[in-house]
C-alpha cells in the first residue's frame, strides 16, 4: 500500500521556514503535533495556532479531518505558525 506524502512549509513568526513530508492519510492534528514534537514544543501545542491560505487550523471543522481533505493544503503550500500563549483574554483586567 503506497502512502500519499506531500512536502510542506512552516513559517514561524521569526520568518524560518521549517520543510516538513507529511502523510496525506494523518490527521491534521498529528500533523501539527508532529511539527511541535521536532521542534521539542509538543507539551505547548495550545500556545500556537496555525493559518494556511487564512484558514485556521485548529478550528473543529478542521483539526480532526485528514489533511488529504483540506484542500489548502497543497504541495509546497505554507503554514503561518504562531505563538499566541501570551495573549490575554479580552476580560482580564
Amino acid at each position: 500500500m503506497s502512502q500519499r506524502q506531500i512536502s510542506v512549509y512552516f513559517k514561524t513568526q521569526d520568518g524560518k521556514m521549517h520543510p516538513q513530508i507529511v502523510d496525506t492519510n494523518k490527521t491534521v492534528d498529528r500533523m501539527l503535533a508532529d511539527f511541535l514534537e521536532k521542534q521539542n514544543k509538543i507539551e505547548r501545542m495550545n500556545d500556537y495556532s496555525f493559518i494556511v491560505r487564512s484558514v485556521p487550523l485548529t478550528k473543529d471543522g478542521v483539526i480532526n479531518k485528514k489533511v488529504k481533505y483540506i484542500k489548502q493544503i497543497k504541495p509546497d503550500c505554507i503554514i503561518q505558525v504562531r505563538y499566541i500563549g501570551s495573549i490575554k483574554g479580552a476580560l482580564s483586567s
